[in-house]
């Protein structure tokens, strides 16, 4: 996958693309963090269905398919249950951050 996307956008645009995908997921994931399900179930759906694309964009596939069950939950997710999906984004983002910076130097 991102070596596709290097093909179209270089390798310097690819090395952009994974730095802006890490630090605007890290401050999402934090705005997410803050919310409560009980009074934001919208936000919470924009934001995980934002996360999804952009996620799969960059070939984060465990990000985008836990991103998505919170963008297909957040009508009914209960606090408790949003914050163990949020702690599971978090796990989900660090693993994708190993994998792209290492896929985005070697590209």
């Amino acid at each position: 996958m991102l070596a596709m996307l290097a093909e179209e956008i270089g390798e310097d645009g690819l090395a952009l693309a994974v730095q802006v995908f890490l630090r605007e997921s890290d401050a999402r994931l934090a705005r997410m963090s803050d919310l409560c399900p009980e009074l934001a179930r919208d936000t919470i759906a924009v934001e995980a269905h934002t996360l999804k694309g952009a996620a799969a964009t960059l070939g984060a596939v465990a990000l985008a398919a836990l991103a998505a069950e919170l963008e297909a939950d957040a009508a009914i997710i209960t606090t408790e249950d949003y914050r163990v999906q949020i702690a599971r984004l978090d796990t989900a983002l660090a693993h994708a951050r190993t994998h792209l910076v290492a896929l985005a130097a070697a590209a």
